[in-house]
């Protein structure tokens, strides 16, 4: 029962939007060193942006797009002299629960008192909906940003368009990476 749940929620948060226009609500955060934060942040922005389905917003975000970076390089002589060797990013993709689609979804297959127990402990979740690293050099922090948000659409949002735009959930797919 457990397991078949918890199939049946994650099934749900895949189709959890209605049959309208996809519009995906995202929430960039940047953690990075100040010396290249605004940077990030710029590029990534302007990605996301280009995208006319993504709304980037703070205010109940669908999807959390988090990049960590780090620069990194290489320390020479007595006192410390710091050689640039690049950049290192961790990003993280997340989703929010959307209980009022998961609720539509189970309330055929479920009673009522289970639908609304689910909903009551799924509500403020976010599931990992990807997470990769990328390793570039300041001057490719643009192209890096626009492959991270390519990345994101063609491995998150591709999945999820075709749930909006034909009211079926997707099936299932497994990953060969």
């Amino acid at each position: 029962m457990k397991y078949s749940l918890s199939l049946l929620i994650m099934a749900g948060l895949l189709w959890a939007a209605e049959a309208a226009a996809f519009n995906a609500r995202v929430k960039l955060v940047v953690k990075a060193e100040h010396t290249i934060q605004s940077t990030l942040i710029s590029h990534l922005q302007t990605a996301l942006q280009a995208d006319p389905d993504v709304t980037v917003t703070g205010d109940e975000p669908m999807y959390i797009l988090e990049v960590f970076a780090s620069e990194m390089g290489a320390t020479t002589g007595l006192f410390g002299s710091k050689n640039s060797l690049g950049v290192a990013l961790s990003v993280l993709v997340s989703q929010r629960t959307d209980v009022e689609g998961l609720m539509q979804r189970l309330k055929p297959q479920v009673d009522e008192a289970v639908a609304q127990w689910v909903a009551a402990h799924v509500r403020g979740y976010v599931f990992v909906r990807g997470h990769w690293l990328e390793v570039a050099t300041e001057r490719q922090l643009e192209d890096i940003c626009r492959r991270i948000v390519t990345t994101f659409n063609q491995k998150i949002l591709a999945l999820d368009r075709p749930a909006v735009k034909t009211g079926t959930a997707p099936a299932a797919q497994t990953r060969s990476e």
